[in-house]
């Protein structure tokens, strides 16, 4: 029954890459 912790942590780790993502176009500009 721990389901929603998994989702929320596989959100945070996605948002966190995305933003990463994000930096790294930035850095690139």
């Amino acid at each position: 029954r721990n389901y929603p912790t998994k989702i929320i942590m596989i959100n945070k780790l996605r948002k966190d890459t995305f933003t990463e993502l994000i930096l790294e176009e930035i850095k690139l500009d």
